[in-house]
């Protein structure tokens, strides 16, 4: 599996509970975790291949799910999307040999290439308390890191069953929030750059 990875950020304000006198905020930062340009390499992936059992793999097609440092899979689809229409990942590669491009769509038929953007798998908060009313102002130039970043790839059998495929460890990931930050919450979301896995 080949996967790049980032963070995002965006911030708020949030008004202290009070009983009278000037109003206090939290700065809350939230971020979120991504993921994109999610790539199966072929052959090693066989979670999907007893689909004629009574068991969770009913099919050779599969949505997959992630586990990461600031969260735990999701059914459903969309923490890892794939390509192929419904469930988006062939996980019975000893099945069908390569070339297949029914099975594979990406290097000449032999391997698997998500056909969408960006997914977010996993976000925490972080509340600042600013102790004044200056709310994220006080925030400016604020470095934010999430450390200790994997991925944990598993098929969705909804729950049940689920099939661990692959860990990606990934480096830390840091943004600056900017020097426009003011109360109210001001600008939209802070990228960090997107890197590849480091082992």
């Amino acid at each position: 599996m080949v996967v790049f990875g980032s963070i995002l950020v965006s911030f708020q304000e949030i008004p202290k509970p009070s009983a009278g006198g000037p109003c206090e905020y939290y700065c809350v930062i939230t971020i979120v975790l991504q993921n994109q340009n999610r790539r199966m390499l072929t052959g090693n992936v066989n979670t999907e291949c007893e689909w004629w059992l009574p068991s969770p793999h009913t099919t050779t097609w599969t949505n997959l799910c992630v586990n990461s440092n600031l969260g735990l899979r999701v059914s459903g689809g969309s923490q890892f999307m794939g390509w192929h229409p419904g469930e988006g990942w062939n996980c019975c590669h000893q099945w069908w040999p390569t070339p297949n491009c029914v099975y594979y769509n990406y290097a000449a038929c032999t391997q698997q290439f998500t056909t969408h953007g960006p997914c977010q798998h996993a976000s925490g908060e972080l509340w600042i308390d600013t102790d004044e009313d200056m709310g994220c102002i006080l925030c400016r130039g604020y470095v934010v890191t999430s450390t200790g970043n994997f991925m944990c790839i598993y098929d969705d059998d909804g729950g049940v069953g689920d099939d661990f495929i692959q860990r990606m460890n990934f480096p830390d990931l840091s943004v600056t929030l900017p020097n426009d930050m003011g109360k109210g919450g001001c600008s939209s979301y802070v990228y960090s750059g997107w890197e590849t896995p480091s082992s």
